[in-house]
């Protein structure tokens, strides 16, 4: 349980990063937008999550359910040292007001961060993964690190998300290799 944590925490990072960003560009950040925006990512991720998730039962009655764990976990430890890259050679973001941010766009935004978390459920259905819990874990999870991301990009900028970047990426490899060695239990 506690690594499939560690895999929710790492996703959650990079909508995290992506609406610290956005935080740090709006001009108006009142407690309705701060509750509605990682409600919305928090809810597309659980789109993505529950979409993968039964498309590895479609692929699990047409290839081997080893080969496709492998090729998530591979998949994922890629996209974790393309994050850790992203960290140490990304120049940053360049903050200015984004007027026309809305709830359109934020839905766009979270359906382009949810991608990995389509990956991370057809990895976790092929490993038979408790499905209910993994949606509860990745709500609350996304849910937080969203809204935490959007108040500290708001209130102090976007300077620090090449920290939170190597974070993602560090959890997301850590996830991968546990899971591929065999060392946890789902």
């Amino acid at each position: 349980m506690l690594v499939i944590i560690l895999l929710f925490f790492g996703l959650a990072m990079d909508s995290g990063i992506v609406m610290m960003e956005k935080g740090a560009s709006i001009k108006d950040l009142d407690i309705r937008k701060t509750i509605k925006y990682p409600l919305i990512f928090a809810v597309t991720n659980i789109v993505f999550l529950l979409g993968g998730y039964l498309f590895s039962k479609v692929l699990s009655n047409i290839v081997d359910n080893k080969f496709l764990i492998d090729l998530a976990m591979i998949i994922l430890f890629c996209e974790g040292v393309l994050f850790l890259h992203r960290a140490l050679f990304y120049k940053g973001f360049e903050e200015k007001l984004d007027r026309q941010f809305n709830d359109h766009k934020c839905i766009a935004l979270a359906c382009l961060t949810s991608m990995d978390t389509l990956c991370a459920g057809i990895c976790l259905g092929l490993l038979r993964s408790h499905l209910y819990r993994m949606m509860i874990i990745s709500f609350i999870t996304i849910f937080f690190v969203t809204m935490l991301g959007l108040r500290f990009g708001y209130s102090y900028g976007a300077k620090y998300q090449k920290i939170f970047e190597f974070i993602e990426g560090a959890c997301i490899i850590l996830f991968a290799i546990l899971t591929f060695l065999g060392v946890s239990r789902w």
